[in-house]
């Protein structure tokens, strides 16, 4: 079985792995957002900045649509 098939056939559990993780470690995923978003602009010479912005934004407002009350576990 190749690895995409496997991927799929734990689609499920990886998906609940990714939400755990993402429930007790969503500040640090923020900072990683806001960092790659800076690093892709950086790298484009601002050219994409609009687009880049408006993608961190989305998933930036995802991530703490997630968080738990108190901000972690």
């Amino acid at each position: 079985m190749g690895v995409l098939n496997r991927l799929i056939a734990n689609r499920k559990q990886l998906q609940k792995q990714a939400e755990v993780l993402l429930d007790r470690h969503g500040d640090k995923v923020v900072d990683g957002i806001d960092k790659a978003a800076r690093a892709a602009d950086t790298r484009t010479g601002g050219k994409h900045h609009d687009k880049i912005d408006k993608a961190a934004r989305k998933a930036r407002t995802y991530v703490e649509g997630r968080r738990p009350p108190g901000g972690g576990r």
